[in-house]
C-alpha cells in the first residue's frame, strides 16, 4: 500500500516515496513466480476488509493513512507530533534526523495472525535509505534479525561519495 500522491489525511500531505519504490519493486520481482496486476493500493483507495491480510506499506503516518491508523500499535513508531522522529519500544531511543529509515517486519495488529512489512523514513531520504538498506543489504539485516517472527531495522544513510544523493547505510 502506497501513499496517495496527492494531499490527503489529517496531515494534507502527499507522498513523494513514489519514485524509490521502484527499486524496491525490481529487487522484490526477482523473487516472483508469477505476478497479477496492480500488485498495489494507494492508501485512499485499500478497503479496511483489505487491511486484515498480509501488507507491505510504505512511508510514514503524514504520506500513508494506513500507516496513520495503525502507528501507534506498532513497537517501532513514528512520533508526528515532534517532526515524525522515528522512536523505538523496544531500546527507548528516538531518532530524528531526516536520512533515518526504518524495516519492520511484525505481526499485523489488525489481523495477528497476518504480517505487515513497513518500509517508511522520517522524510523522502529516510524512505530512500530504507530501501537502500533492504536492496543493497538484505541478507544483513535477514541475518542479524534471527526471529523471522519481527525485525526492526532501523538505518541512516549517507552520501558516501559527495554527490548529493544518498547511496549507502550505517
Amino acid at each position: 500500500i502506497i501513499g496517495d500522491p496527492y494531499s490527503h489525511g489529517k496531515y494534507d500531505t502527499g507522498s513523494t516515496e513514489g519514485p524509490h519504490i521502484f527499486d524496491f519493486a525490481l529487487f522484490l520481482g526477482n523473487m516472483l513466480k508469477s505476478c497479477d496486476f496492480p500488485h498495489y493500493k494507494l492508501d485512499t483507495d485499500v478497503r479496511r476488509d483489505e487491511l486484515k491480510d498480509n501488507l507491505i506499506l510504505f512511508g510514514n503516518p503524514k504520506t500513508n493513512a494506513v500507516i496513520d491508523m495503525i502507528n501507534d500499535q506498532l513497537p517501532v513508531y513514528f512520533n508526528v507530533k515532534e517532526g515524525c522522529s522515528i522512536v523505538s519500544r523496544i531500546s527507548n531511543k528516538t531518532y530524528s534526523d531526516a536520512r533515518t529509515g526504518l524495516i519492520l517486519k511484525t505481526k499485523n495488529p489488525l489481523d495477528k495472525n497476518k504480517s505487515l512489512l513497513l518500509i517508511g523514513g522520517i522524510r523522502t531520504r529516510g524512505f530512500q535509505s530504507a530501501v537502500i538498506a533492504f536492496t543493497k543489504h538484505f541478507d544483513k539485516i535477514f541475518q542479524r534479525n534471527t526471529n523471522a517472527n519481527e525485525i526492526v531495522c532501523i538505518v541512516e544513510g549517507f552520501d558516501e561519495d559527495s554527490d548529493k544523493i544518498i547511496d549507502n547505510i550505517r
